[in-house]
């Protein structure tokens, strides 16, 4: 899975950044998928040194993971449900989980530990996993 950020600068076209909002709102697809990677891949890339702007809850727009597996997913509802990522991140190292929320304490949270793998990328070793059923607990392995 890639996690892309990005800084737009006044050089990125305005009709791009249009399109890709558009194929972000519709249904998963090979052929969105290519199409939006190939927008996300001319953006220009955001310093390594983001310090804490990254750190805090993060609504899901897109996901490159679900876009071939699962034709009937919105990227806000991949599962379903809201889509969010809680990031906590220093210099790189730190904890990633993503939720998926049906209903106020109805929720599935995956948690991942976070290290540098050299260069723009991340290595995610996924190590929680726990269903939320109103309020009833229930760990996944």
């Amino acid at each position: 899975m890639m996690l892309v950020l990005c800084s737009l600068t006044p050089s990125f076209s305005p009709p791009s950044l249009g399109k890709l909002a558009s194929l972000m709102e519709q249904r998963q697809s090979s052929a969105n998928r290519a199409a939006i990677e190939e927008i996300i891949g001319a953006l220009p890339a955001m310093s390594s040194s983001v310090g804490d702007a990254i750190n805090g809850r993060w609504k899901l727009r897109w996901s490159s993971q679900t876009a071939d597996v699962n034709p009937l997913a919105t990227p806000d509802s991949v599962l379903g449900g809201c889509c969010y990522q809680d990031i906590e991140l220093d210099d790189g190292v730190g904890r990633l989980d993503n939720i998926v929320e049906w209903a106020e304490d109805w929720r599935l949270v995956g948690g991942a530990a976070v290290a540098p793998a050299g260069g723009p990328r991340s290595t995610l070793s996924v190590d929680s996993a726990v269903f939320e059923l109103g309020g009833a607990l229930t760990n996944v392995h």
